[in-house]
């Protein structure tokens, strides 16, 4: 009825009995996409191309991106709507090859993370040429780079993921600090106002920048002096933790290199063990982040990236071990969660069944967040595992279920947490231990 008569969709579902297929697929197992497929012809015929599902690559994402960017150099509205746009589109085409098979877990978290780059990338070089304008430059008084943090850093973005990052600069040339942070500040807020500002009609685009020096109480954007500065002096362990997610995202990738070499790296690699009191301290953040931040209402044995034996539960465990042992194993200096604990397993420094039940923990939250987000559309309700066995069933089938499986999947979900809730409070917390040493007592 949407499409009308004029439209080719009817006769292309009627030559394309493999794309009729998925589509019945899709709309009987995702509100999300199915309001997607309804707004494009274009879209449905994907169904029929398992080359078109298939994420695209960050060069071609680049190259639309540069295209928007030559169109669009003084209009903000416009090149918002188009890179806003294209972030929509590839999340429907990465949902509807990850839901049909077509695509793995890893491709759709790559392909995803692939979409933040290249449209953060972009958004950078306007707002610099907007800022170059206002300012009246011929050339930037500062470098600007933006690190990726959190899963983000970690190239492993869902469908309902935040982009969390920070913004650093350095003066260019002959430029003196003032000028260099006037416009770094200036082309931070066209940032932000092109990717959730509300210059565009289509979705946000949220740029977390809360994992930043001193968080929500520091500057939005930050110098390479202050930076060092900073980590230096004043750094908590758990921002060193953080930094094992960091990496470039986009703009000065000299000035983020120097960043991640000589600022980063000595703190998330260190050369010299970690104290036990660093260790008491990254354990009594999880441990208030664990009572303060599970949202009100819901059950902690329900929530897939906080609750217990969930998303969080492994990567601090893993990120824990990393800073304990990345200064000695350089192959362990890698971002993202699973890539850390291959290595920590490889090594021997996790047992290998420990290992594969956090692995396997990871895998089924991060598949079961992706699938409660394409199979409500809300963003707010994907961490939350819902009690009702129609949802769950829904939910179970992107996870391979057949149909009406809701109360397995829950079973299985549930029992593999707690299963990796009672590894990680061994290995995070070290809970064995202090049971033993009361024994012996």
């Amino acid at each position: 009825e949407h499409f009308g008569e004029e439209s080719e969709y009817l006769g292309f579902l009627r030559d394309s009995p493999s794309a009729a297929q998925r589509l019945c697929h899709v709309l009987s197992n995702s509100r999300f996409l199915g309001d997607a497929l309804n707004k494009s012809v274009e879209s449905v015929t994907w169904l029929g191309d398992s080359h078109r599902l298939a994420p695209r690559t960050r060069e071609s994402l680049d190259t639309q991106c540069r295209a928007t960017l030559e169109r669009n150099r003084n209009d903000m509205r416009d090149f918002a709507n188009s890179v806003r746009a294209l972030r929509r589109h590839e999340i429907e085409r990465i949902g509807l090859a990850w839901m049909n098979g077509v695509i793995d877990d890893d491709a759709s978290l790559g392909g995803m993370t692939d979409v933040y780059d290249a449209i953060i990338d972009a958004a950078v070089d306007w707002a610099i040429g907007n800022q170059l304008k206002a300012f009246d430059l011929s050339e930037p008084p500062a470098a600007i780079a933006v690190i990726a943090m959190g899963r983000y850093g970690g190239r492993e973005v869902n469908f309902s993921s935040d982009a969390d990052a920070m913004i650093i600069y350095r003066p260019s040339g002959e430029a003196d600090e003032a000028t260099a942070n006037r416009f770094a500040r200036k082309v931070a807020d066209d940032l932000r106002a092109i990717l959730q500002g509300p210059v565009s009609l289509e979705q946000r685009i949220e740029l977390d920048l809360d994992l930043r020096p001193e968080g929500k109480n520091g500057p939005l954007v930050r110098s390479y002096a202050s930076c060092k500065e900073y980590y230096g002096s004043w750094a908590s362990t758990w921002e060193h933790q953080a930094l094992l997610r960091a990496r470039h995202a986009a703009g000065d990738r000299t000035l983020s290199e120097d960043f991640l070499k000589n600022l980063a790296d000595p703190l998330r690699y260190p050369d010299r063990p970690v104290s036990q009191a660093q260790i008491a301290e990254i354990r009594k953040l999880k441990a208030r982040m664990e009572s303060e931040r599970l949202p009100r209402g819901v059950r902690r044995e329900r929530h897939l990236k906080l609750g217990k034996g969930g998303l969080s539960d492994v990567e601090w465990t893993v990120q824990l071990l990393q800073l304990e042992h990345a200064g000695e194993h350089e192959g362990l200096r890698v971002n993202s969660t699973l890539g850390a604990l291959a290595e920590l397993e490889r090594l021997g420094l996790i047992d290998g069944g420990d290992a594969a039940q956090l692995r396997d923990t990871w895998r089924l939250c991060t598949a079961a967040r992706n699938g409660n987000y394409l199979w409500n559309g809300r963003a707010n309700q994907a961490d939350i595992l819902p009690d009702d066995m129609y949802s769950l069933g829904g939910i179970a089938v992107y996870l391979g279920y057949d149909a009406h499986r809701g109360q397995v999947f829950e079973n299985d979900l549930l029992g593999a947490m707690r299963r990796c809730r009672d590894i990680m409070e061994r290995l995070f917390y070290g809970l064995d231990d202090a049971a033993d040493e009361v024994n012996t007592r």
